[in-house]
């Protein structure tokens, strides 16, 4: 218990990386999966290490989308579920994709091209929410109230 206290009065950027170890045994998985022969070659430690590396660097990228994306919000936890859980839905989706090409075509994915087609989505989709946040941020009119208020004092001359 104390150790949520602990997590919860911390830094967002141990936050980060705390919730970024959620994504490990997911990308252990995944090179279990997809590249057995370098799973049985190696050692724990190195798996551990790609494991890491590759949770976390995703996890950042994902979350400074989502600060693209949620610009009003200054809830991190909030914004790091919703990153974990797009990178979760993203993960498992394309392992059944590649899975069932696999089984249904007998071709399978190389685990180096499984990591570029991942980073390359998520890298698509960081560019997509930056591109209509600047969007947006060019878009912004200020409205100036002293027109608006002088508007509505000649309507109401007007009707009077």
């Amino acid at each position: 218990m104390s150790y949520l206290k602990d997590l919860q009065e911390s830094h967002d950027t141990l936050k980060g990386l705390v919730l970024s170890l959620i994504l490990m045994p997911f990308w252990y998985l995944t090179i279990f999966l997809i590249n057995n022969q370098f799973y049985l070659d190696n050692d724990f430690t190195i798996l551990v290490v790609i494991s890491f590396v590759l949770s976390v660097s995703s996890f950042s990228l994902m979350i400074s989308t989502a600060s693209y994306i949620f610009t009003k919000n200054d809830d991190f936890i909030g914004v790091s579920i919703f990153a974990i859980s797009v990178l979760l839905f993203l993960k498992m989706a394309q392992l059944f994709i590649v899975y069932s090409v696999a089984f249904l075509f007998g071709h399978e994915l190389y685990f180096y091209t499984y990591i570029v087609i991942y980073f390359g989505i998520i890298l698509s989709i960081f560019a997509i929410a930056y591109f209509q946040f600047i969007k947006i941020q060019k878009n912004e009119v200020k409205i100036d109230t002293t027109k608006l208020k002088k508007k509505k004092k000649k309507k109401k001359k007007e009707k009077k």
